[in-house]
């Protein structure tokens, strides 16, 4: 009888991972007052399997609605965003003087999905501001500079005013 041995094995590769991915908006910044926003993008990662996609959610802050990707509804909707570590998905049509959350939430390859988190905000405002000089009186003649009031109002907030005199006679403004 011969001695020989054979030892049959096979050896199989896996991964286990139980740790969720990471997602964040980047545009638009958060508490951003925007007056066009053409895209909304942002990062993800993963580090065991890597990220299979990333979904973001358009919520408008006044009645509580979300962006199906074409019209406003009431129920919770979560749109997919081209890319995965670098992801980037189209704007939505938004209200002026209107608070919007942005939120993004990442797949990775094992179907771990992220908790969602605060996201980003932002202030859609195309209304320019109001503004009105009260003091001095149109058309009152003075020998000195005056002290110039007025008041100045937006829906949403002002940044800054400006004032300009202008004088007549050398057609400058200063």
């Amino acid at each position: 009888t011969s001695n020989n041995w054979t030892t049959a094995y096979s050896t199989n590769t896996f991964t286990f991972d139980n740790t969720k991915p990471s997602s964040y908006v980047t545009n638009p910044s958060n508490g951003a007052i925007l007056m066009t926003l053409g895209t909304i993008s942002g990062a993800a990662s993963d580090n065991k399997t890597g990220v299979a996609n990333v979904q973001v959610r358009i919520k408008k802050a006044t009645d509580t609605t979300y962006w199906t990707g074409s019209t406003w509804v009431g129920s919770e909707q979560w749109l997919a965003a081209t890319g995965d570590t670098s992801w980037t998905i189209g704007s939505a049509t938004y209200s002026t003087n209107t608070k919007y959350f942005i939120t993004s939430k990442a797949t990775d390859g094992t179907n771990n999905i992220e908790s969602v988190g605060e996201g980003s905000s932002f202030t859609y405002d195309i209304t320019p501001p109001n503004s009105n000089i009260t003091s001095p009186s149109n058309g009152t003649k003075f020998s000195f500079a005056p002290t110039i009031s007025g008041t100045a109002t937006d829906a949403v907030a002002l940044s800054n005013i400006k004032v300009s005199y202008y004088n007549i006679n050398s057609l400058a403004y200063w």
